[in-house]
């Protein structure tokens, strides 16, 4: 079957952050489909994520800062000549809708939004500016994809759009793939096998809200000094952090372990995966963690998250406070797993992919 539809998927680089775990996943899946050819563009420097299929088209830009790619952008977008661009992270997304009046008549822009807006205008530097951008030119998107209907709520809410052009669309889970990669790896526990391991993945800063992770798990540690907390990830708040443990007396339990390339095992050997963070979009790890069959607990939290336990009917593991109740230890219901693929699966989100592209 000839090839009928072009697509250009947009990225500032490959590092293994959200949004380039859920692109890549879009993109790989999409190019099992004989109906699409597909370029990704990188437009900064750095990053190989190993999920992304060696076969894909891939165009390094080799920009030092994405504004200086506009003109690369523009002549690779006349080169491939697609019929969609597809972009996310918001500075990217303006900065494509910026060049909309320079692109070929009947382009479509399809961008995806990475992150609540109001809380992104509350915490940056001089909100009215980014206010200024989004309302002049979010309007002007073909499509708006949004990870969870709180999302999208809140755009709606925030900035003036046909509300026609914005679509919910979950992020994906592969869960197939997950469990080939947890498969016949070494336990990072071994050497913790009779402790209490419980784990938490996010970049170290002040919006996951590991500073109070770690002065609640004085409180576990108190009645077990067996129990260890496991955090992975890295960011800014690394020092203060360790800080906090070692004034806390806690740098013996208190592991800041840094970027893993393979999660997975980490929450598939651990005894509770919890997730502490004050506002999230749609958090992959959460998906993830239940995906290995980790009891996951998450702290109440403006975002979508709340939208995962209330699909997957776990609700009493959406709590209020970290009071390390006995039963959060607990194994979840293994139906849990099949709820996961039914709502998040990577095959019922991509076909939602493929029908925003038929548009």
């Amino acid at each position: 079957m000839e090839n009928d539809k072009r697509i250009i998927f947009v990225l500032p680089n490959l590092n293994e952050g959200g949004a380039q775990k859920v692109t890549t996943s879009i993109i790989n899946y999409i190019n099992k489909s004989t109906i699409y050819t597909i370029r990704l563009l990188i437009v900064n420097r750095g990053g190989i994520f190993q999920d992304l299929n060696p076969k894909i088209d891939v165009k390094f830009l080799n920009c030092k800062k994405t504004k200086n790619g506009i003109f690369l952008l523009l002549f690779e977008i006349y080169r491939f000549k697609p019929d969609y661009i597809f972009s996310t992270l918001n500075y990217l997304n303006i900065l494509i809708l910026m060049l909309k009046p320079l692109l070929p008549r009947g382009l479509k822009i399809i961008i995806r939004e990475a992150g609540i807006v109001s809380n992104y205008l509350r915490d940056i530097k001089s909100p009215w500016f980014w206010r200024i951008l989004y309302r002049l030119y979010y309007p002007h998107a073909d499509a708006i994809v949004c990870q969870s209907h709180y999302m999208k709520n809140d755009l709606l809410k925030h900035i003036k759009i046909d509300k026609k052009k914005v679509f919910q669309i979950y992020n994906p889970i592969d869960v197939q793939n997950i469990k080939d990669k947890i498969r016949n790896q070494k336990n990072p526990f071994s050497d913790f096998k009779n402790k209490i391991n419980i784990v938490s993945c996010g970049r170290l800063e002040k919006a996951k809200n590991y500073d109070l992770l770690i002065n609640c798990f004085l409180d576990i540690y108190k009645r077990n000094k067996e129990t260890h907390l496991w955090i992975l990830g890295e960011g800014k708040q690394r020092e203060e952090l360790q800080s906090l443990a070692k004034k806390m007396e806690l740098s013996e339990n208190v592991h800041l372990i840094g970027h893993q390339s393979n999660p997975y095992i980490w929450y598939a050997n651990a005894d509770l995966f919890i997730f502490t963070s004050l506002h999230e979009g749609f958090p992959n790890v959460v998906l993830e963690a239940i995906a290995c069959e980790c009891p996951v607990v998450s702290l109440e939290h403006p975002g979508g998250t709340k939208e995962i336990f209330e699909k997957l009917n776990i609700t009493s593991r959406w709590v209020k406070q970290i009071s390390w109740d006995k039963s959060w230890f607990d194994l979840m219901n293994p139906f849990v797993i099949e709820e996961l693929n039914s709502f998040f699966g990577i095959n019922k989100i991509i076909k939602k992919y493929q029908i925003l592209f038929q548009k």
